[in-house]
């Protein structure tokens, strides 16, 4: 018998998505979010879950995203990630069988047997007519291993994917053969193959301009978006603030404000409590692209939803802009990134018949059926 089980959604506009002419940020020339995904969907055919890691996503780190599966319904996606967690033992974390095929793959909540890959599912809803993006996650995350919402990794994987595997892809051999004998031959024949650049398959002629592919979300909210703000004059940030309460951050992170509070002198019997309020600045010179993107996912990643009861209305991240004629209007004081931000909680199908990741037919018709609904919330934020 199927189940339902409370999630949390969270809504993310899609600014950009597509190849666009490299220092031409205004219109692509192709690649709409719909057709990546198609192609994804398409590349994922017959392949097992260790073989969906796209080059270059997971560089620098022993962690490493694969990709379920992605379902659609009308025009509607739902993709479903496997986040792996390195070196994780116990019978507390799931793993899934690295050999099984997408979206058909066994997952085990018991220690990890072998060629399993210990991890949690992340899921991600895509209304490309929309433009939106919708991470969803459990309100018991705990119980069905799926923390976080992982909209970075999602980015960087389709990102990587588009400009690798996707239909636009130009690629070309090129001899690189070596000095040898082989059979009476001279020389061994070897050839490479390397991506020349993109070009969109139904268009006229080849290709004469370098692209680029961009695919860029913001948590959605109303009014004027301060991520917005902070991507466009980022090379005027001056500084960055920080609230948190304390009450609602991990026990590390806590542990972490007891450090700093100690080097103010405060809080050294271990039993001192720390007001659950807490600020702080830093003063930054040159603050890059890379750095400013993981302070936003931080802060993404950070806020609760407005309809599971958690109301925190002090944590917050937010930016003091240098005064230039460009930034003059709103240099004065700090832009704070929670404005209002939408969140919501319902209850969707997800099945039973494999624990640990749910079935994405039954979850994506369970969300259909409140589409009409979620479009309704988001108007009506937009209107406020």
């Amino acid at each position: 018998m199927s189940r339902k089980e409370k999630v949390r959604l969270r809504v993310y506009s899609i600014d950009e998505c597509g190849f666009y002419p490299r220092g031409d940020n205004k219109m692509p020339r192709f690649g709409p979010i719909a057709e990546v995904l198609d192609d994804l969907s398409g590349w994922l055919e017959g392949k097992i879950i260790r073989n969906t890691i796209v080059s270059g996503v997971n560089d620098g780190s022993t962690a490493q995203t694969y990709c379920y599966g992605v379902k659609q319904i009308d025009s509607d996606y739902l993709v479903t990630m496997w986040n792996s967690v390195p070196h994780a033992t116990g019978e507390g974390v799931a793993s899934i069988d690295g050999r099984g095929k997408v979206g058909e793959a066994k997952t085990a909540s018991a220690k990890a047997p072998p060629d399993h890959i210990p991890g949690f599912a992340t899921y991600f809803w895509v209304l490309p007519d929309e433009l939106k993006l919708i991470s969803i996650s459990f309100v018991d995350a705990l119980k069905y291993r799926s923390i976080g919402f992982k909209v970075k990794q999602l980015r960087d994987y389709l990102r990587t994917f588009a400009v690798t595997q996707s239909r636009y892809v130009q690629k070309v051999s090129r001899d690189v053969s070596e000095p040898g004998t082989f059979l009476d031959e001279n020389r061994y024949t070897k050839y490479s193959t390397e991506i020349e650049n993109y070009q969109d398959p139904e268009g006229a002629g080849g290709a004469t301009e370098k692209l680029t592919f961009k695919l860029t979300t913001t948590f959605f909210s109303t009014g004027r978006t301060n991520v917005t703000l902070a991507r466009k004059y980022r090379e005027h940030i001056r500084a960055v603030e920080r609230k948190i309460n304390t009450d609602l951050i991990s026990k590390e992170d806590r542990g972490n404000v007891r450090s700093l509070a100690k080097m103010f002198g405060l809080g050294f019997q271990s039993t001192t409590r720390i007001s659950e309020e807490f600020r702080y600045q830093f003063k930054i010179e040159n603050l890059g692209e890379e750095e400013l993107e993981e302070i936003i996912q931080i802060w993404e990643d950070s806020i609760p939803s407005e309809d599971d009861g958690q109301k925190d209305k002090w944590s917050d991240v937010g930016f003091k802009f240098k005064k230039t004629t460009a930034t003059e209007d709103f240099s004065g004081s700090t832009q704070w990134l929670k404005r209002n931000h939408l969140s919501l909680t319902h209850y969707v199908e997800i099945g039973s018949g494999n624990p640990g990741i749910a079935d994405s037919t039954l979850m994506l018709r369970s969300l259909l059926k409140i589409r009409r609904r979620v479009l309704e919330r988001i108007s009506r934020s937009r209107e406020k």
